[in-house]
């Protein structure tokens, strides 16, 4: 290897981790904006870009988190800025990474401009709804650019005449990406009107889950309520929909199957934790956590669209890989999936539990809080054992005792 083919994957890997770092400070930029509104922090700080005339503020200062929130956004800024610069001399032939980023960089800057007039003319829930609502989509390109970067081989990013790297687009023929992307305009549907119910104080107004103490709502915040909860329900079915469709059609596109089940395992956390939130007085922290999860859930959804995208498989391709699901008999899906769990290994440690817990309340527990420990304990190191094999499956067909596991 010649030193300018080293100095480039050199540029090559440096400009993957500028834009992972920047996807990391939008990530934060949009958790601590909506931290910020929700815990009424915001209106510590009514002028713009200082915080009552102070340049710096403090770490015990009440405007100390919307300080940090600018502080952030300028370098989520910087970090567009410098990322497009670096597409636009060396990737600008590459469509789906150039684009984003430009795109990205505009959108920023929109978002600045109504941060500055929220902070002056105080929080209005349409201006807040269009800031997150632009705070997600930048935070959607530049995770997309992130992952164009990654997908693309450093032969392709180097060559600026290369066919594939210049044409590569997202497309989505096959019904599973079709439901990929409604699935993610869902998800945005939803996040916005979680927004408008938190800056119009609708959150208040039904303190019942899931309805609001009725069949239908008596005022207009109740109604907003109710709208988002009605979204909430719709977009769970597409996420379960999409759960259920990636693991029938695209069993052998790891990436995809992985990114899927994430997203959905975690809006559903979200949402658990959303309801819970409804139903009750929820802690500081665990906001935070509900509002963290919603970015994540966004996160992998993005990375899960842009390598559904990427992939561009066709919907014979889909229904060929539905076969072989549905030839496969649901006795001996159901048995590899328990042998997965390493049963007789589960087995013994739920024997020890129950011990530990008669030794531990010194009488014999209930049945609920018995059957609900077990329950969660055979989902723990169940799936710990099928990680497990997951990793060992290679070395596994080399031994007479896991050559006939599952993997």
């Amino acid at each position: 290897m010649n030193q300018d083919t080293s100095a480039s994957l050199s540029t090559d890997q440096v400009f993957r981790r500028l834009l992972l770092v920047t996807a990391v400070l939008a990530f934060a930029l949009l958790t601590l904006g909506v931290i910020l509104r929700v815990s009424d922090a915001g209106s510590s700080c009514l002028d713009w870009p200082t915080c009552s005339g102070a340049l710096v503020e403090t770490i015990d200062s009440p405007a100390f988190l919307p300080y940090l929130h600018r502080i952030l956004a300028a370098l989520t800024g910087l970090g567009l800025v410098a990322s497009l610069a670096f597409a636009w001399r060396r990737y600008r032939n590459i469509r789906g990474l150039f684009y984003p980023l430009f795109l990205a960089v505009i959108l920023m800057g929109v978002q600045i401009f109504l941060g500055r007039v929220i902070a002056i003319q105080g929080d209005q829930p349409i201006l807040s709804a269009l800031h997150f609502s632009l705070a997600l989509v930048v935070l959607g390109l530049t995770v997309l650019a992130a992952v164009m970067a990654f997908w693309s081989s450093s032969a392709v990013i180097r060559d600026e005449n290369a066919g594939m790297g210049s044409n590569r687009i997202l497309q989505f023929s096959s019904p599973f990406g079709r439901l990929s992307l409604w699935t993610l305009v869902a998800v945005m549907l939803l996040f916005i009107s979680g927004t408008l119910v938190s800056a119009s104080g609708a959150s208040r107004a039904c303190q019942s889950w899931p309805l609001c103490g009725g069949i239908l709502p008596g005022d207009v915040l109740g109604w907003i309520n109710f709208i988002h909860r009605f979204i909430t329900l719709g977009a769970g079915l597409l996420v379960f929909a999409l759960l259920v469709q990636a693991w029938r059609t695209q069993r052998s596109q790891t990436r995809i199957l992985v990114s899927t089940t994430a997203a959905a395992v975690l809006f559903f956390s979200q949402a658990l934790m959303g309801s819970v939130e409804a139903a009750q007085a929820y802690p500081p922290y665990l906001i935070a956590l509900h509002i963290i999860t919603a970015g994540a859930v966004w996160v992998a959804l993005i990375i899960q669209v842009s390598l559904v995208g990427l992939a561009n498989r066709s919907a014979g391709q889909e229904a060929a890989e539905l076969k072989t699901w549905q030839d496969r008999s649901l006795k001996t899906l159901l048995k590899d999936y328990l042998l997965l769990t390493k049963p007789i290994v589960v087995a013994l440690l739920l024997v020890t539990t129950f011990a530990g817990m008669v030794v531990g309340a010194r009488a014999w527990p209930s049945l609920p809080l018995v059957f609900w420990t077990m329950l969660g304990g055979f989902l723990a190191a169940g799936g710990s054992g099928a990680i497990n094999q997951y990793i060992d499956r290679h070395d596994d067909t080399r031994m007479q005792r896991t050559a006939q596991r599952p993997l």
